[in-house]
């Protein structure tokens, strides 16, 4: 190898620009990410479900189911149609906007479920407390569903 060919191979080592390279997500798929990551940043349901959950402290369960019904809900919803409507380009973006929509349409049903608890006026049944863990798990599935949006974008 001579000096110049080696000192090119070195350059470009250090400046990541060898074939060594680990490249990252195809630009459309960034553009899908960044897509998704706007409609998820655009979300009102968890300051809703704060109000919820005061109601509940307060030990005002129908209040509560109202304010689901209200606020919370249609909140969900409006992220999930927003997901849904996405136009995302590639078959990988595809791939993410549908594990982002079901997770935003499981909180939806969460939510449901929880309000419909809550409407029967006790805070403290087995019913209402599968509805909790149910729309935690959902919420947990979306926070994950928005952690690799995220990382699509950051990579």
């Amino acid at each position: 190898m001579t000096w110049s060919a080696a000192c090119t191979a070195l350059a470009a080592a250090l400046i990541g620009c060898g074939d060594d390279a680990a490249p990252g997500p195809p630009p459309e798929l960034r553009d899908d990410a960044r897509l998704l990551a706007e409609v998820l940043a655009d979300d009102d349901t968890p300051q809703a479900l704060v109000e919820v959950d005061d109601a509940i402290l307060d030990r005002l369960p129908v209040r509560a189911a109202e304010l689901l019904e209200s606020g919370a809900i249609p909140a969900a919803r409006r992220v999930a149609e927003r997901v849904e409507a996405a136009e995302v380009r590639t078959v990988e973006g595809r791939q993410v906007r549908s594990r982002v929509l079901s997770a935003s349409r499981a909180r939806v049903e969460a939510l449901e479920a929880y309000r419909d608890a809550l409407r029967r006026g006790d805070v403290e049944d087995l019913r209402l407390a599968a509805t909790l863990r149910a729309q935690r798990e959902a919420e947990s599935a979306l926070a994950d569903a928005t952690v690799e949006v995220e990382a699509l974008i950051a990579e």
